[in-house]
């Protein structure tokens, strides 16, 4: 059962006041208190939402808050002839929530499909469910704001003005997502304030400018993760920072069944570093919080800080960049080099953590700044610790996971692999293909082009079709260089062993057919240069074995020697389709005969 109070005013009403409540545990004074504590202020943009908490003693009697602001239906009027705002309140026991992990946009949802006043002033009858776990969110702001959090000072999101208010509180259950479950016992977040009501009690909010406090808040920036000021930030929040983005890759179910209560002070928090393994230097790296008391107990202590490992050294180099500190970003692509010196080739567990952590971090994105100047060696030492070197194509497609919306590698990163080596001809002919036409023009004099295996190649699987569109072009832009000149020996014996990649382009491009043709021209073009006479029509479209497909058709009668040759091309594209539709021998010779008989 949910309890709740609608605040807000009637048409004679000049001040807000609470309309109606629930007749449950929670009675007016919690409403009035609690909507007074999470007010956010005056507000012009509605609707918005708050999120907050009611303590009590026990699990049962702990309440998660929930509260929407918007205008009243019908653009009511005050008795001032101000427009009348209207907040409704949800309230719901922490406990209920917790056991099925429930977010803040579930709970919302689940509870605007009541009307209210309920009738009878009776609580709400409302399904509470979630998933057990979620994802945590693979968003580089969320994960500075939930670290920054663990100091206990409140963090403000600037530049958020054009997003919804359905956006900005995704972003904050993004960012709960990233703690354990039980820290939203003692959580309150707005996504939006009044940057001129200094007093509110949020630790999270969204504002148009940052409020005048004794302490500063916290700023943050939104979409702009490398604005967060994090070089001078406390160890636990490196700490917690660097180990979300070892465990971002994979879902961390662990901080969602983490549903004991839990606040922000040193004790809690310190708890919450050893629970999970993160290292922290004491517990005065974290700020005690001046609105609650810290838990009784003893408090463990706090373990060992390690030397940082070689992924730390990753992050911290990351860290550099966005603080523009050249001095140690140089050394720390230095004690890398010293890492890999030392220790040899990584595993391969080590080098997805790495991969992890610079897909997180965005360190082979294209980023500008006085870093670019050291690109270079943090490529070349990026790439070695991260993926097997001379790259594979599957260590290619690694990369380009690494890489931010789909982005394709840049200029100088393709510089840096092409330096250390591809080691098969599909990285090759795609790394040449994005270098440009000086690339792929030099690549086509080396020994080490063969347009036979790129064609055998092609007629293979590929995870990506856009890499075999790329290599597909690149044997094409060879055809056409080769134009006027003898046909490259054995191109046609390698596309008739391929089906002339009529399967192949019919498999990746199905709803391309034009494509498919075109293409198919332009290789019958190079294995034929003068053209299919009756032979070679019947080896194309009934010879290879494989299914002809309708562009093959289409691309055989384009290339005939003689238009007379049509009909036999329409004769054994029929028998080549037929021959290989793996129907018996019986229907086989049945079809046949059916389509030689004059109708």
């Amino acid at each position: 059962m949910v309890e709740w109070a609608q605040r807000g005013k009637t048409a004679s009403d000049r001040g807000d006041r609470l309309l109606g409540w629930s007749d449950g545990t929670l009675g007016r004074r919690n409403f009035e208190e609690a909507l007074t504590r999470y007010s956010p202020g005056t507000l012009d943009n509605l609707p918005q939402v708050t999120v907050g908490f009611l303590p009590g003693d026990g699990p049962e009697q702990h309440y998660i808050a929930i509260a929407v602001h918007d205008w009243a239906t019908g653009e009511l009027r005050d008795a001032d002839r101000r427009r009348i705002a209207v907040t409704n309140c949800f309230c719901a026991p922490y406990a209920e929530l917790a056991r099925a992990a429930v977010s803040y946009q579930d709970m919302l949802a689940a509870c605007q499909r009541t009307d209210l006043p309920v009738p009878g002033r009776k609580p709400a009858r409302v399904g509470l469910a979630a998933p057990l776990w979620r994802p945590a969110a693979d968003d580089e702001l969320a994960r500075q704001v939930a670290a920054l959090l663990l100091t206990g000072r409140p963090v403000c999101v600037l530049d958020a003005n054009a997003e919804s208010a359905q956006r900005r509180l995704g972003f904050i259950d993004a960012v709960m997502s990233l703690l354990p479950y039980g820290m939203r016992s003692r959580m309150s977040a707005a996504t939006w304030t009044s940057s001129t009501y200094r007093g509110h009690k949020f630790r999270l909010f969204f504002s148009d400018a940052p409020r005048t406090t004794e302490e500063p808040d916290q700023l943050v920036f939104w979409g702009q993760p490398a604005r967060t000021p994090l070089r001078d930030a406390p160890d636990c929040v490196r700490d917690y920072l660097r180990w979300l983005e070892y465990q971002i890759r994979q879902p961390v179910p662990d901080l969602a069944a983490q549903t004991d209560k839990a606040g922000f002070t040193a004790a809690e928090v310190l708890r919450l570093l050893v629970r999970n393994g993160v290292a922290s230097r004491s517990r005065q790296d974290v700020a005690p919080d001046e609105h609650e008391t810290e838990l009784p107990g003893p408090v463990p202590p706090a373990p060992r800080r390690p030397a940082p490992g070689i992924a730390d050294l990753v992050s911290g180099c990351a860290d550099r960049i966005a603080s523009a500190d050249l001095a140690g970003l140089r050394s720390g692509i230095a004690a890398i080099e010293k890492c890999l010196s030392r220790n040899g080739s990584p595993s391969p567990e080590l080098r997805a953590r790495c991969r992890a952590v610079i897909a997180a971090r965005g360190l082979l994105d294209q980023q500008p700044g006085p870093h670019q100047q050291l690109a270079a060696p943090l490529h070349s030492v990026l790439l070695r610790l991260a993926f097997e070197v001379p790259l594979s194509y599957a260590g290619y497609c690694q990369l380009e996971d690494c890489l931010r919306d789909g982005a394709t590698p840049h200029r100088a990163l393709l510089a840096e692999i092409s330096r250390l080596g591809l080691a098969d001809v599909r990285a090759r002919a795609i790394v040449r293909w994005q270098l440009g036409s000086p690339e792929l023009s030099q690549w086509y004099r080396c020994a080490d082009f063969d347009v036979r295996q790129l064609l055998r190649e092609l007629a293979g699987d590929w995870p990506r079709e856009q890499h075999a569109r790329i290599v597909c072009d690149v044997v094409l832009r060879y055809i056409r260089q080769r134009r006027g000149h003898r046909a490259p020996d054995g191109i046609a014996a390698a596309l008739h062993a391929c089906g002339y990649l009529a399967p192949a382009l019919q498999q990746h491009h199905p709803r391309d057919t034009q494509f498919q043709a075109d293409v198919l021209t332009e290789l019958l073009r190079a294995a034929y240069p003068h053209g299919l006479g009756r032979p070679a029509v019947s080896r194309v479209l009934a010879g290879s074995g494989q299914q002809p497909t309708f562009a093959l058709l289409t691309a055989v009668l384009g290339r005939l020697e003689d238009a007379a040759d049509a009909e036999l091309a329409w004769q054994e594209y029929r028998r080549g389709a037929i021959a290989c539709s793996g129907l018996d021998d019986d229907t086989r010779r049945r079809v046949q005969a059916l389509l030689t008989e004059p109708w």
